[in-house]
């Protein structure tokens, strides 16, 4: 679904986390047209974690990926925006755009083959809303153990090399501070990267906040880092 007029130098792609709606990021998408940008959102079907095909979530990445650039060639920049599994797409989308500006991203960072093979609380969550279904059950059933995913999904994880924001939370038990702050320390090294640390947040909460924060999220993202 596209917002803004046409008329701006820049187009957003907005996506949207893991069981998240276009409709749930509505107004983050006027907010970001109100700063100057044109935004195309997404959101997509849960099966590229769930459904035992590792195949599926590169796929679908590389889907979103060309729907947007062929909708925005015109466009002087674009930038990447997203919260959760939808921080994980754009991060994707962005570390191949060669006109990307900094992306802005929540509760983003995790490593994804441990995401749905060993985190309880994300297979609990997937359990109760997809009718029973346990993510790490379907991808063993296929003969995939969590180190053939993180083999298939390793190249997902690289960062984009024009930066971003994130807002990370303190009592997110989904995307860990403790396992994604490390990477982020080594990524520093060559990258723009900033930092909200929002301690008392969980994921959900993050999600929200993040929705509810993109200009600010933008004011960050395009801060230099300190010297």
């Amino acid at each position: 679904r596209e917002f803004g007029n046409g008329n701006s130098s820049t187009a957003v792609a907005l996506v949207a986390g893991f069981d998240g709606k276009i409709v749930d990021f509505e107004q983050t998408a006027r907010d970001l047209v109100g700063r100057g940008n044109d935004v195309i959102a997404y959101d997509y079907e849960p099966d590229a974690l769930i459904s035992g095909d590792p195949e599926l979530l590169p796929a679908m990445i590389g889907d979103i990926s060309n729907d947007f650039l062929g909708r925005t060639s015109e466009y002087a920049r674009r930038r990447y925006a997203g919260a959760s599994m939808g921080a994980g797409v754009c991060f994707n989308m962005q570390r191949a755009d060669e006109k990307a500006l900094p992306g802005i991203y929540g509760g983003a960072g995790c490593d994804t083959a441990h995401l749905v093979m060993s985190n309880l609380l994300f297979r609990g969550l997937v359990r109760a809303f997809h009718h029973g279904i346990d993510p790490k059950k379907e991808f063993e059933l296929k003969g995939y153990g969590e180190a053939d995913l993180w083999e298939i999904w390793k190249d997902l994880h690289v960062p984009p090399p024009s930066g971003f924001a994130v807002a990370l939370g303190g009592m997110d038990f989904i995307v860990r501070t403790r396992e994604v702050m490390p990477k982020i320390e080594t990524w520093k090294t060559d990258i723009n990267i900033q930092v909200h640390l929002l301690r008392r947040l969980g994921h959900t909460g993050v999600i929200k906040w993040f929705a509810d924060n993109a200009p600010f999220m933008l004011d960050l993202a395009d801060q230099p880092l300190p010297q």
